[in-house]
């Protein structure tokens, strides 16, 4: 697949206005497309970041749907790889310790089975973050075929936005088609309507289109990646 920059380079950080577009709301659907910065807008713009009422450093849960994405994602963003509750305990809600955490939705799967108790409030994680972002939203649909983890990520979402007002949850995307239907369901937990904004910035945002698509198969494609890459072109590859 060839780049095709649009017209446009800017950049989501260069669109999204954060008082404006963000913190009004408590849910927030950002469509972007791939090459638009959603995750360098994550890292500059609310990792580092700071809440314009308590002058302190926000404290941002990051979930995906690849453990690759999470690793570079927890070493770009400085954060722990993992729900770290014992640290999220210690240091409270609020207090000068910057909580952030990258995870992946098995990373959700895992913390739900094996350490989250309904009856224990410092268990509830959603009580500890002032961002919970869905990287990659669409894999709630896609990997819903042969794993349980998009399941669990979908009923802690619905959790979080039940019973945490001041908790923003961000779902970026930049192929919303296959989940159209999470935005709507989760509003349902909201009181007010006004409460969600359904942000499409992915016009107004650089993102990469395939000249074309080409189907073959896994050892002809290999062949051709390497072609390729010999010749200094770039290649984004889904398998």
């Amino acid at each position: 697949m060839e780049e095709n920059l649009t017209i446009s380079q800017k950049r989501v950080s260069d669109v999204v206005d954060l008082e404006r577009d963000i913190l009004p709301y408590r849910l927030i659907q950002l469509v972007a497309g791939v090459g638009a910065g959603k995750n360098f807008w994550v890292r500059e713009c609310l990792s580092k970041g700071k809440n314009p009422k308590t002058k302190k450093l926000f404290n941002v849960l990051l979930i995906t749907s690849r453990a690759i994405t999470a690793d570079v994602q927890a070493a770009n963003m400085e954060a722990n790889r993992w729900i770290d509750l014992e640290a999220l305990q210690k240091k409270g809600i609020g207090t000068k310790g910057h909580k952030t955490a990258v995870v992946t939705n098995s990373g959700i799967e895992y913390f739900i089975k094996n350490r989250y108790q309904k009856d224990d409030p410092t268990t509830h994680i959603w009580n500890y973050f002032d961002f919970i972002i869905l990287d990659e939203a669409q894999s709630l649909a896609t990997d819903a075929v042969f794993a349980d983890a998009p399941f669990y990520v979908l009923q802690f979402l619905a959790r979080v936005l039940d019973h945490n007002k001041d908790c923003h949850v961000i779902l970026m995307t930049g192929t919303p088609r296959p989940v159209d239907w999470l935005f709507t369901l989760l509003k349902e937990q909201l009181e007010d309507d006004n409460d969600a904004n359904f942000l499409d910035i992915y016009q107004e945002c650089r993102h990469i289109e395939p000249r074309y698509v080409i189907l073959e198969r896994r050892l002809s494609a290999s062949f051709d990646i390497v072609q390729e890459l010999k010749k200094g072109k770039r290649i984004l590859y889904f398998a």
